[in-house]
C-alpha cells in the first residue's frame, strides 16, 4: 500500500491510496523495479485500516518530526505493508511517488496550486481537499531488459506529434523517451505511462490496455496483471478507504461535515508545535515552480511527472 500525504507540519492530509506492483513480470515475479503500474484507490486499504495508520505511524511521524525541530511542509509518502500484525512502514520518502502519483492526481478534484500554497503557508487545515469518484490505472510501457541491460534509441510508433495517444482516454506521461528530429525515441528502463480514468477499476484498467496497443517498440514489455490483485480483492474497488481524517497537532474544535472528515485533535500535544522549537527553519518541499501549476492540471502532471 502506498499513501501520499500533504502536510505542513501541523495538519496531514493523506490522499487517496494507491497499489504499485514493483515486480518485473507477472505474478509479482522477476526483478524489482522502480514500479510496472499502479491503480488507485486500493481496495485493500479499508477506513479501517487508514484509522489504524493515522493513529500509529502517520500521526506520530510528523509529530517525531516537530518534537527533532524538523518541522516537515510538503508531500510526505508512506510505503506500507500490510501485515498479520497491522500495518508496517517499509519506506518513506519527502516527494511523490513514481509511477502512484500517474494514479493518484489523476483522481484529485481540488486545485493542486492551491494545496501546494497552503502548504507553503502552513494553512492546510483550511483547505477542504475533495477526490474524484471512480477509479484509475497507471500502466508502464518499459524497454526488454529492464531493470537489468536494456537497448535505448530505438524508435517510438503510434504517438502523435505531441507524444500523446488522441482518442484513447488515456494521459500519456513520459519517463525514458526523448524528442529528435521529428520523432519520439526510447531514453530509458521505464519508457512511459498510460494513465486511464473511469468509473470502476475494472474499467480503468480495460482502457489503459486498449490503449498500450497502439504503441510500440522494439522489446517492449509490460505487465499483464496491473490491477488484476486489486480486482479479487475484498469487493473489489468499491470497499476501500476514500474519506480520510484531517488531523492537526493543536487540538481543534468542530468538523469539515461536507468533506466526511473530522478535524482530531494530537492527544499527545494541547499546544501549537511552533512553541520551543528549534531555531532551525522547517524543511520545506519545492514544488517545482508554483507559478507553472496554474495550468491545467493535465498540462501540469504531463510536464512535472
Amino acid at each position: 500500500v502506498s499513501v501520499l500525504s500533504f502536510t505542513d507540519g501541523v495538519t496531514l492530509v493523506p490522499m487517496l491510496a494507491s497499489m504499485d506492483h514493483k515486480r518485473a513480470l507477472d505474478g509479482d515475479e522477476g526483478p524489482n523495479t522502480g514500479g510496472m503500474g499502479a491503480i488507485c484507490p486500493n481496495p485493500h486499504y479499508t477506513p479501517e485500516l487508514a484509522a489504524e495508520c493515522m493513529e500509529k505511524i502517520f500521526l506520530p511521524t510528523m509529530r517525531a518530526m516537530n518534537a527533532e525541530g524538523r518541522t516537515f511542509r510538503g508531500c510526505l509518502y508512506f510505503g506500507l505493508m500490510l501485515t498479520k500484525d497491522g500495518p508496517k512502514v517499509i519506506e518513506y520518502n519527502c516527494r511523490f511517488g513514481d509511477p502512484e502519483t500517474q494514479a493518484v492526481l489523476p483522481l484529485l478534484e481540488t486545485d493542486l496550486l492551491d494545496i501546494m500554497e497552503a502548504t507553503a503557508a502552513g494553512r492546510l487545515s483550511e483547505l477542504d481537499i475533495r477526490w474524484s469518484p471512480g477509479a484509475s490505472c497507471c500502466l508502464i510501457l518499459a524497454s526488454g531488459g529492464y531493470p537489468r541491460a536494456y537497448k535505448q534509441g530505438l524508435p517510438l510508433a503510434g504517438l502523435d506529434a505531441r507524444g500523446r495517444l488522441p482518442g484513447s482516454g488515456v494521459e500519456v506521461y513520459h519517463a525514458g523517451t526523448r524528442f529528435e528530429g521529428g520523432k519520439y525515441y526510447t531514453n530509458g528502463g521505464r519508457v512511459l505511462g498510460l494513465t486511464a480514468v473511469a468509473p470502476t477499476l475494472e474499467e480503468a484498467v480495460a482502457r489503459a490496455y486498449a490503449a498500450s496497443e497502439r504503441v510500440s517498440f522494439e522489446g517492449m514489455h509490460k505487465r499483464l496483471d496491473i490491477g488484476a490483485r486489486a480486482l479479487q480483492g475484498p469487493g473489489g474497488a468499491g470497499a476501500c478507504c476514500r474519506s480520510f481524517p484531517l488531523v492537526c497537532c493543536r487540538r481543534s474544535v468542530g468538523a469539515n461535515r461536507d468533506a466526511g472528515r473530522e478535524i482530531i485533535p494530537d492527544p499527545a500535544s494541547s499546544h501549537q508545535p511552533c512553541r520551543g522549537r528549534s531555531p532551525r527553519r522547517p524543511a520545506v518541499m519545492v514544488f517545482a515552480s508554483l507559478t507553472a501549476f496554474r495550468q491545467p492540471r493535465r498540462e501540469m502532471l504531463s510536464r512535472y511527472i
